[in-house]
């Protein structure tokens, strides 16, 4: 399975550039257009709880994996941080939105042959009113 492209980084924040990491991303299943062709900075800033994310279907999936054997320490770190938290990071992404999740649980009821070293993508359509009702009515999600 090839990237969709490259070079992609996932970075926790903005402001945290020395723990941003390189990153493969697969299509899964879906649209690979429904990922931004000029979106090559996965800045996770927003946070959700994963039992929200059962609450919409899935549009498109994604797997995400570090780029090379360099990166899997700090990429590997966040799949231990979201598995631990219990949460999703999410991206906007106009009127949709990427959830990045850990390897268990959700992810695996979606994508059943996921491994432990990856991350799951998974576009929502719509997401939008979701989006900013969850930043109003939750401030734990920033």
């Amino acid at each position: 399975m090839d990237p969709l492209k490259e070079p992609w980084f996932i970075c926790p924040n903005v402001r945290a550039h020395k723990s941003r990491v390189g990153v493969d991303v697969y299509l899964y299943k879906g649209d690979e257009t429904d990922f931004p062709a000029t979106l090559h900075h996965l800045d996770i800033s927003y946070r959700a709880p994963l039992s929200e994310l059962q609450k919409q279907m899935p549009k498109t999936l994604l797997l995400i994996e570090a780029s090379n054997d360099t990166q899997q320490p700090v990429f590997s770190s966040y799949i231990h941080y979201f598995k631990t938290k219990q949460r999703a990071g999410f991206i906007p992404l106009g009127r949709k939105l990427l959830y990045v999740l850990p390897p268990e649980g959700y992810a695996q009821n979606l994508a059943k042959d996921i491994r432990s070293d990856q991350m799951l993508g998974v576009i929502y359509e719509g997401a939008l009113s979701q989006l900013r009702h969850a930043l109003e009515s939750n401030p734990a999600f920033l």
